[in-house]
């Protein structure tokens, strides 16, 4: 009456997991890491007798570490505590209900009456809350409810022991419940769980559509699938249809390839009720094919499948057409056809939409976006990425995969306008959510991406390289994720001087100056000129970037003309031809001044600076100029440690220097310079001598001067 009662209650006696560290460390002789504390804390979900029952379960024990992975309530402390002070205490109806739907991984009343076949079942489950007996409120209106892990653990076990014919029964009435209320994705689980296979098939089989091709849920899919026996996929065409295409997103090409050849066999052998259905299953197989051929570069081949399908599957087959137009699309990609991959790409992700298919139309999209990016359209690829990370923000658990290639263009894009720290978080979430549902396309590219973002801060990419090195040897990933890789190695070892191990690995590669680039392989090529350009042999780029320069410009690839430029800019000035290397600058710079690109400018290193303050002494797009050499003191990668010296080159100021020229600028004296910057005036001393020796002059007023010149204080 007084409001002095304050009620406690299990969410208000857990232990945090510095209290259970220092209770471990204090209250038992057990020397536990902090990981294994955590990982006990997190089983026991903070139930402090838990945890000292787990110490005592661990106590001179050789194998703590593996004793603590696998703690449960299967535990002979655990075991006993529950079995004497909990079980035992509880009236028969509640230890029958406890029992009973302990093979729930969540449970609401209607749930738990469908396996007791009871009608209490509400009732019982807020006796049980009330009663403390280990169970978790999952929602503020009490309907859905869990056991606590341990508590779950002991019950199963005591079911196992007591009635173990009754497991699979209460497996199938919890599958029933689940498909009856619309939940297909518990129902399938509880009909594996008991082993009620024909069941099961019909349920995926319903859900297969909508878990693909609308969530994307192909790591889910590929579990439901191998759960089944071999025996049920030689007489389901289309199943083996599902599971090839499962299959080779997770890059498991080989067994793709075994399941295509069963349906295709059996497609031969059986008689079908109609020719219907044995059309469409053909025409699910030339999808799947077309799939593989798109991720060997065989462009040729996509075209002949992708075109099977759509002559085959019938109109009302939405999901697998639409998905035939988006091999249509990559087909063009790969012969250069950007436009004509757009107009695929577009198409697919309209009707994807349309037809409420969220997976289908983010892969679309995704595509989409990657042919505008390749177009040299950055601001139109970054507008689709945002908007359809804000679809797919609609569902994130069932979209992983496809954000995760989203935030990886999106990420790469940034990167490209310099906007290195938001890129880099866009990257590192890009390969958490592709680990998270192993489809290597994605995950290569979010790899590649966040390796470039990671050289442009002057971070250690060695570590990344070895674990995507791991992930293509381990993985059958797209030709060009290999390829990449290739590039970003010798490149790696061409900034750190080893022009040797760069060489080794391009050659090991079949990278030649007389070499053809296929699809996305320009990388490898770029990566041998700058070797030739690092071992002083500028002339011998000449042989093939010209040529890679001119393809790419037939084929519209902005991004791939800015570089080809570039690089012939800088191999033309090391060899004296420098109006030549400043026209081949300044075509670069117009084609990149409209996007805004900034990093492919400052991945040419050193001889690149030097060339743009040539440029900015000329009064050629003085603000982009400006813009260029302001990132290229901030973030300039390593230069190849054989870059050539000459007498006019100017190193690029420093960050810091750069804000000290501003307010030199501002006419401000050192000391006032140093109260603004809150440096000593020892340190702006410093500065300002550095200024004066990076560009050539002897005062403030030439610095001034030189500095405007050079596009480096633009009003």
């Amino acid at each position: 009456m007084r409001g002095q009662l304050t009620e406690l209650r299990q969410a208000d006696l857990r232990f945090s997991a510095e209290e259970a560290e220092a209770f471990l460390k204090q209250g038992t002789n057990v020397v536990l890491s902090k990981e294994e504390v955590l990982s006990l804390n997190a089983r026991a979900e903070g139930w402090v007798a838990g945890l000292q029952m787990a110490a005592l379960s661990v106590r001179d024990k050789e194998d703590a570490s593996r004793l603590i992975a696998n703690f449960s309530g299967g535990h002979e402390y655990i075991m006993d505590f529950f079995a004497a002070e909990v079980l035992a205490q509880q009236p028969k109806p509640i230890r029958t209900f406890l029992l009973q739907t302990s093979i729930l991984n969540r449970l609401c009343g209607p749930l738990c009456n469908a396996l007791t076949q009871r009608s209490d079942g509400q009732q019982t489950l807020e006796e049980v809350r009330q009663s403390n007996l280990f169970v978790v409120n999952l929602d503020s209106q009490r309907y859905w409810y869990r056991y606590h892990h341990l508590f779950s653990d002991l019950l199963r076990k005591q079911l196992q022991q007591k009635t173990p014919d009754l497991i699979p029964e209460l497996h199938r009435r919890a599958s029933c419940w689940y498909e009856q209320n619309g939940l297909i994705g518990e129902s399938i689980e509880h009909a594996l769980r008991a082993d009620d296979y024909e069941r099961a098939e019909g349920l995926i089989s319903q859900a297969l559509a909508d878990s693909l091709w609308k969530s994307g849920e192909s790591m889910t899919i590929l579990r439901w699938l191998e759960s089944l026996p071999e025996k049920m996929f030689h007489s389901r065409p289309y199943l083996c249809a599902f599971h090839a295409l499962t299959l080779f997103l997770t890059g498991q090409l080989g067994k793709a390839e075994s399941r295509l050849k069963i349906a295709e066999q059996l497609l031969e052998q059986e008689i079908f009720p109609n020719e219907h259905r044995r059309a469409e299953s053909k025409g699910m197989i030339a999808v799947v094919r077309a799939y593989i051929a798109y991720f060997q570069g065989d462009a040729q081949a996509i075209i002949k499948f992708a075109n099977k399908a759509l002559d085959l599957l019938p109109e009302e087959n939405l999901m697998w057409r639409n998905s035939a137009a988006i091999n249509l699309g990559d087909a063009y990609s790969i012969i250069g056809n950007l436009t004509a991959a757009q107009q695929a790409y577009s198409e697919a992700l309209k009707s994807s939409q349309a037809a409420g298919k969220l997976f289908l139309a983010l892969l679309a999209g995704a595509k989409l976006a990657v042919a505008y990016k390749e177009q040299g359209h950055l601001h139109s690829a970054d507008e689709i990425c945002q908007q359809l990370i804000q679809f797919a923000e609609e569902d994130k658990k069932s979209t992983t995969e496809m954000r995760g290639k989203l935030f990886a263009i999106r990420g790469d894009i940034l990167c490209e306008w310099n906007e290195l720290e938001s890129a880099e978080t866009y990257l590192h979430k890009a390969v958490e959510l592709c680990r998270h549902e192993g489809n290597v396309a994605a995950l290569g590219l979010s790899y590649l991406y966040l390796i470039r973002v990671l050289f442009a801060r002057k971070k250690d990419i060695q570590e990344t390289l070895l674990q995507l090195e791991r992930f293509v040897r381990a993985s059958n990933v797209p030709i060009w994720i290999y390829e990449g890789f290739v590039a970003w190695k010798s490149w790696f070892w061409i900034s750190q001087g080893n022009l040797a191990a760069a060489e080794q690995v391009l050659q090991e590669n079949g990278i030649t100056s007389d070499g053809e680039p296929g699809f996305r392989r320009e990388g490898e090529y770029f990566a041998l000129a700058r070797l030739l350009i690092a071992k002083g042999c500028p002339a011998e780029t000449e042989k093939f970037m010209e040529k890679l320069c001119s393809r790419a410009e037939m084929k519209g690839q902005t991004g791939l003309m800015i570089v080809c430029l570039s690089i012939r800019s800088v191999a033309h000035e090391m060899q004296g031809l420098r109006e030549d290397a400043i026209s081949l600058l300044e075509k670069a710079l117009s084609l990149g001044e409209p996007e805004g690109y900034v990093q492919i400018f400052i991945e040419e290193g050193q001889p690149m600076a030097r060339m743009l303050y040539e440029i900015a002494a000329r009064n050629i797009a003085p603000k982009y100029v400006g813009k260029l050499l302001a990132a290229f003191s901030m973030h300039s990668p390593q230069s190849s440690k054989r870059a050539t010296q000459t007498d006019d080159v100017i190193e690029p100021l420093s960050k810091r220097e750069l804000d000290v020229l501003c307010l030199i600028a501002e006419g401000l004296t050192n000391q006032q310079i140093a109260s603004r910057l809150y440096l000593s005036l020892r340190t702006i001393k410093f500065h300002t001598s550095n200024i004066y020796a990076k560009l050539g002059v002897n005062s403030r007023t030439e610095a001034l001067a030189k500095a405007r010149i050079l596009g480096l204080l633009i009003s």
